[in-house]
C-alpha cells in the first residue's frame, strides 16, 4: 500500500543540538531583525528630535530628503533594512544627531561623544547657521531653484 501523506518538498534539517531547523532559522532571523528594529526606533527618534514630518507624510518626506524610493524609506522606518553608510552619515548630519548613536545606539542622541556634526564655529552668525539648516532639509529640486534665484548667472 502506498502512503498518501503529503511531504514537504525540502525536508527540514536539524541543527546540532537536535532542535528543528525552523526554530534555528527563526532564532537567526530574530537576531538580524532585532538590530534593524533598533535602528528603526533610533531613526524615528532622530526624526522626532529634529522636528521632521510626522504621521503619514513622514515616509514621503524621508524619501524625498534622502533621494530614495518611498519603499526604501518605509523599510528603514519599519526595521526591514538599513541605509548604506554614506546615507546614514547624511541622516545623522542633517538630523543633528550623533552618528555613533544613530548607527549603534551607543552614546547620546545629542552628540555628546563621537559625532559627524559640523562644528558651530564654521558660520558667521546665527542666521547663517539657521539658513544652512533650512537648506539641508530642502529637496534637491528646491535647492536648485534656490540657487537659480540667488545666482541666476
Amino acid at each position: 500500500m502506498r502512503n498518501n501523506k503529503l511531504r514537504h518538498p525540502f525536508p527540514l534539517r536539524r541543527d546540532r543540538a537536535g532542535g528543528s531547523a525552523s526554530a534555528w532559522q527563526d532564532a537567526g532571523r530574530y537576531r538580524m531583525n532585532s538590530s534593524h528594529d533598533d535602528f528603526a526606533q533610533r531613526l524615528r527618534h532622530a526624526l522626532d528630535y529634529s522636528g521632521f514630518a510626522k504621521g503619514r507624510a513622514r515616509i514621503g518626506a524621508l524619501a524625498l530628503q534622502y533621494n530614495v524610493s518611498r519603499e526604501t524609506a518605509r523599510k528603514w522606518l519599519a526595521g526591514l533594512s538599513l541605509p548604506e553608510l554614506q546615507r546614514m552619515i547624511d541622516i545623522a548630519t542633517q538630523q543633528h544627531v550623533s552618528f555613533e548613536w544613530l548607527s549603534t545606539g551607543r552614546g547620546s542622541v545629542d552628540g555628546n561623544g563621537l559625532s559627524v556634526r559640523e562644528g558651530n564655529g564654521q558660520y558667521g552668525d546665527p542666521e547663517e547657521l539657521q539658513l544652512a539648516g533650512l537648506v539641508r532639509r530642502m529637496s534637491r529640486k528646491k535647492r536648485r531653484a534656490l540657487i537659480e534665484l540667488l545666482d541666476p548667472q
